[in-house]
């Protein structure tokens, strides 16, 4: 009788001690599991932040002349988001550790790589405070046309999948051989596009003339067929265009245009003036993105 009590008081004790150990083993695992999602958060967030600084990086060394694409431009920029995130409480010495940058001729590449440390909330008790995270992302510049979308005898609509944000330096190319009025377009939660002129934001020859709608006037231009014209959304003074999804361009004669009355019930809600008389040309415009860029893999670097 006395074997058995004190085999089962054996027994008590190893289940206690299991228990004990079990507890202790699940409460160290949660503790290293709460520690571990909190820096693959960072983790993520942090890669996203590399992302955001490699595009705007190769973006504004893209808007640069050719001798100006190096490192020192960069270092303004560098400083400055190196400070605005050393100032919040989850990236701890926020650094741009390494920028290398490719193919400054043409379109600029870069390989951006940054550095933080994250806080730990509960291993800082075993004496780990800090997780270093590190994130690498690579960016390209380039330019490409945009496809028509849709087309009558006077005028040319182009769609482009990507959005046309407004960057530092010009935005957009036109080359077309005859005299034309332009818009960009931006697609609302319905699907219907809103347009405004944007021939103000060119400094290639036009002529600036005035359009009435709804019993209001507002300026136009046109732009004259001997420039390839180049547009920048920056210079709209009004800012009531920073990006755009489409470009439409209506085909005209600069020289004998007159004022007109748009139809505001017309697909685009904008209509040009004698865009009948335009000059028979062959050919379509060309509209070029001259500053898009992208992010890239490691092995198109």
């Amino acid at each position: 009788m006395n074997k058995c009590i004190i085999k089962a008081k054996k027994y008590t004790g190893n289940i206690a001690i299991t228990i004990i150990l079990f507890i202790f083993a699940f409460v160290f695992f949660s503790i290293c599991a709460i520690d571990a999602g909190y820096t693959i958060t960072t983790r993520y967030k942090t890669q996203k932040i590399t992302e955001t600084l490699a595009l705007y990086m190769v973006s504004a060394l893209k808007s640069l002349p050719e001798e100006e694409r190096t490192q020192e431009t960069l270092s303004n920029i560098k400083e400055k988001f190196e400070n605005l995130y050393s100032n919040l409480d989850e990236y701890y010495n926020f650094e741009i550790s390494n920028i290398t940058i490719k193919d400054t001729d043409t379109y600029p590449k870069i390989k951006l790589v940054t550095t933080t440390y994250t806080p730990t909330l509960f291993l800082k008790y075993a004496g780990i405070g800090l997780i270093k995270v590190l994130q690498t992302s690579y960016a390209k510049s380039e330019e490409y046309n945009i496809p028509l979308f849709e087309s009558d005898e006077n005028s040319y609509t182009y769609k482009t999948n990507n959005i046309i944000t407004d960057k530092k330096g010009d935005d957009i190319k036109i080359n077309f051989d005859n005299d034309y009025f332009i818009f960009a377009g931006i697609e609302d939660d319905e699907k219907n596009i809103h347009w405004a002129e944007i021939g103000s934001l060119t400094d290639a020859k036009k002529t600036k003339f005035q359009i009435s709608s709804n019993g209001k006037n507002y300026d136009a231009y046109c732009i004259n067929k001997d420039n390839a014209a180049t547009y920048d959304f920056s210079k709209n003074t009004n800012k009531s265009i920073g990006f755009a999804k489409y470009i439409k361009i209506y085909k005209t004669k600069c020289d004998d245009t007159e004022t007109a009355s748009p139809d505001d019930t017309a697909a685009s809600n904008t209509e040009t003036p004698n865009t009948s008389d335009a000059e028979e040309t062959l050919s379509e415009p060309v509209v070029t993105i001259l500053n898009s860029v992208k992010l890239i893999k490691k092995d198109r670097f």
